[in-house]
């Protein structure tokens, strides 16, 4: 019988990346840099993540420029710090950056997207831990 991949043989010490939406409608990229909290919710989906992740065209891959990549596509994007978080932002969309509605219905229909009541134009800073509690500064 094969074992089935779990989460953290396929990303301990690897980026993943991972959404969540705001109160307001936003929807904001996490990029845990191999180490940063996921919430379980979103481990047990990972494959979903992935597969959405790999569609996005990023020039800039593997330089600090790839965060203006993400924000094309409408994305806030929180980057989780070294080696204690929180997660920072460090992108915010341009107000002309608008998600293409193919890639927001594919978000949205995540099972069990994390569901933020905050706003991500507002916060510099998320910490999230394992359970997907979320505190914000």
């Amino acid at each position: 019988m094969e074992q089935q991949e779990t989460f953290e043989d396929r990303f301990w010490g690897f980026e993943f990346d991972w959404f969540a939406l705001d109160r307001d409608g936003r929807i904001a990229l996490f990029s845990s840099g191999g180490y940063g909290n996921v919430p379980i919710e979103v481990q047990k989906n990972y494959q979903v993540y992935d597969s959405i992740v790999e569609t996005f065209q990023l020039p800039n891959y593997g330089s600090p420029e790839v965060w203006r990549d993400y924000t094309k596509y409408g994305l806030y994007v929180f980057d989780w710090h070294h080696y204690e978080g929180p997660y920072q932002k460090v992108a915010t969309p341009y107000f002309y950056q608008t998600m293409p509605t193919e890639l927001r219905d594919k978000i949205l229909q995540i099972e069990n997207l994390q569901k933020l009541d905050i706003s991500f134009k507002t916060v510099d800073s998320i910490t999230v831990t394992p359970v997907g509690i979320f505190l914000m500064k």
